[in-house]
């Protein structure tokens, strides 16, 4: 079966969002230096998983991954081919609809529009806040300018 109009768009953005190696080596900088050994991640929104391997990369024991559409399926595979299953564990839905355990220490995101609001990202973010995350948390990206 061909795929839809709606699953080429969404495969159109991650396509952009993989090589766009501004954003990646900007989120790489960024997860290597907030990332310790002990940080279980949290990947909002993971779409491919790129940011959690990034997160593995920089040290983090364990990335959560959640996704709400069949793009975890490529993040589960990927991270099964690059030998990081032990290490990323996937939950498909949306965040507003699941629990983790252990919380995340660290949340990481890359849904983030020229206004920081797509996808309904203060929504979830607060949700994860509340439910997800341990109280001391840290973000990634920890602030952005409009």
């Amino acid at each position: 079966m061909p795929p839809t109009e709606s699953a080429n768009r969404i495969l159109a953005e991650h396509y952009r969002y993989l090589t766009d190696t501004v954003r990646i080596e900007a989120f790489r900088k960024a997860l290597a230096g907030a990332v310790t050994p002990s940080d279980v991640v949290l990947d909002l929104g993971c779409g491919t998983g790129v940011l959690g391997f990034l997160a593995v990369e920089a040290g983090a024991r364990t990335v959560i991954g959640i996704e709400q559409s069949g793009l975890i399926q490529v993040a589960r595979t990927t991270a099964s081919r690059l030998g990081l299953g032990s290490r990323t564990h996937y939950v498909r839905g949306h965040s507003t609809a699941v629990s983790v355990s252990p919380k995340a220490t660290l949340l990481v995101c890359d849904q983030l529009d020229p206004l920081g609001f797509e996808a309904g990202l203060l929504e979830s973010v607060a949700d994860a806040r509340r439910r997800l995350l341990t109280l001391d948390a840290k973000f990634v990206p920890a602030a952005f300018e409009t």
